[in-house]
């Protein structure tokens, strides 16, 4: 059952006029969702700062201190100013209505008190969809399976009726899944690595252009796609956030090269996906032995056609790194040993596992999880050099060569 938490209303079922704080355990509560109608649903785009919400709203729901009053709507705000934003610790009867719980709730996440308070005045239910809209965190939804339905919710969710009430998600069961960037691996980038990207990459709190031709905006440490706004505006925690997701996603990439690396070199090729995309990843290793990958970093040093100097430190402080070997760590095969037969034509991680130990056996495979020609060739190569069957297929004994 979904399960939503709001500011409803005081102690005398009126707006206004009652005493501070929760007098009657409804004024600020959990209750099943209902049908406003709501005509907006507001979604971080970052599932920590959904949960910060949804944890806030439990909190504020909890403490009596808290209670509904649209004339004192601002008092919750300071005094949760005085606290880190955490309604649990709250000691003091105040006040606040729908808009500004949520709002206070929403600074608690991780946005800037600037953001969605003007003037001393927290958002209302006619500005916060636009407020939010301007930070660049968030989707917005307007279709009626979002607004009239529970099913797609996530706990997080803010349920806006503009210009009447809002609401938050803070239950769901098990309605909808999680949409997330998953890592493949135990191995993930280093501090080292990060202190490495962050020292190129520099941290910028407002949305900017690093080359004016670019379609898109940047912010924070080089965090670049449609999701940033002109103008936009983010803490440094939003950034850090926005960088370890990020990471997740050149990691992946680091691994689906097939390549066996130390951490120096998984280090150097994040960084260098992060600068230069996965595309060109791919187009660094193919074909490479690790000292011509090393040497052939060096070429991306351009952009526009034009050398430009941060991009020639930057490649040769990641080549420096990468040749660098003192570190034992491995990746090791990130996909599951197959249980049937790989051919031709197969798909998914089975071929993946393959093309992976072909690789670490010198073959330059692409790790696509496609069992084409090329992937086929190299595994027939393979048979004829270690006395097997030559038939294509990777089966039991196949796979204990590969292993050894």
């Amino acid at each position: 059952m979904v399960k939503i938490a709001h500011a409803s209303i005081d102690e005398n079922g009126k707006t206004a006029g009652g005493a501070a704080g929760d007098q009657t355990g409804k004024e600020v509560c959990i209750r099943s969702w209902y049908n406003k109608p709501w005509n907006v649903v507001i979604r971080f785009k970052l599932p920590a700062m959904r949960q910060k919400l949804a944890d806030f709203m439990r909190k504020v729901a909890n403490n009596p201190c808290v209670g509904y009053d649209k004339q004192n709507r601002n008092s919750l705000l300071q005094y949760a100013r005085n606290v880190g934003y955490d309604p649990s610790k709250i000691n003091t009867p105040c006040e606040g209505d729908c808009s500004s719980t949520v709002t206070v709730g929403c600074i608690y996440a991780g946005l800037q008190e600037k953001q969605l308070v003007i003037n001393g005045n927290c958002a209302t239910t006619r500005t916060l969809r636009n407020l939010l809209k301007n930070t660049g965190m968030v989707d917005i939804y307007t279709e009626k399976d979002y607004t009239a339905k529970p099913n797609n919710l996530l706990v997080g969710d803010i349920l806006l009726s503009e210009g009447h009430h809002v609401a938050a998600v803070v239950e769901t069961g098990t309605v909808v899944p999680e949409k997330k960037v998953v890592r493949k691996n135990l191995m993930n980038v280093s501090q080292k690595g990060i202190d490495l990207i962050k020292q190129f990459e520099g941290c910028r709190l407002q949305a900017y252009k690093a080359v004016p031709s670019e379609q898109c905006y940047t912010i924070g440490y080089g965090h670049y796609g449609s999701d940033v706004l002109p103008g936009m505006v983010i803490s440094q925690a939003q950034a850090e956030a926005l960088l370890a997701q990020d990471l997740i996603r050149y990691e992946n990439a680091v691994i689906d090269t097939g390549l066996s690396l130390n951490q120096n070199q998984f280090d150097a090729l994040v960084s260098f996906a992060y600068n230069c995309g996965a595309g060109n990843l791919k187009k660094l290793v193919r074909g490479r032995d690790t000292q011509q990958i090393a040497d052939a970093m060096l070429l991306y040093n351009k952009s526009g056609g034009q050398v430009l100097a941060g991009l020639t430190r930057r490649r040769q402080a990641e080549r420096a790194l990468f040749v660098t070997g003192s570190v034992e760590k491995k990746t090791g095969n990130p996909y599951p040993e197959p249980t049937k037969a790989v051919k031709l034509n197969s798909k998914g991680n089975d071929v993946r596992w393959l093309q992976y130990e072909l690789n670490t056996k010198g073959y330059k495979l692409i790790v696509d999880g496609i069992a084409g020609n090329m992937t086929i060739g190299a595994l027939l190569d393979f048979q004829k050099k270690n006395n097997l069957v030559v038939d294509g297929i990777c089966g039991t004994l196949t796979r204990a060569a590969l292993k050894l």
